[in-house]
């Protein structure tokens, strides 16, 4: 029989996966959905699973020695600008109004 620990261990997987994939697939999308919400699925999924943890930490490690916190947020604010413009430019593409 399942207890209470496992059903939560599961329906949290199962959130991480859910919300890893549609990630994934709104990458394919123009916009800025897919990156943040792949990595909010991994960091669901790093709640119950080593590997995900493990992936978070070396991420994490890898964006604070990959440049300092001001370019990391200049460098943010230009992806989310580039993003805004390419679902302008191709929603206008897509004969939007």
């Amino acid at each position: 029989m399942l207890n209470r620990e496992m059903v939560k261990r599961w329906l949290v997987i199962m959130a991480g996966l859910f919300v890893t994939v549609l990630g994934f697939i709104l990458m394919l999308m123009p916009g800025p959905g897919g990156t943040p919400l792949t990595i909010a699925g991994i960091a669901i999924l790093s709640a119950e699973l080593p590997w995900a943890r493990r992936f978070l930490q070396r991420f994490i490690a890898f964006l604070r020695r990959s440049r300092p916190l001001w370019a990391r947020l200049l460098l943010l604010g230009g992806l989310v600008v580039f993003w805004i413009a390419g679902s302008v430019i191709g929603w206008r593409l897509l004969g939007g109004k």
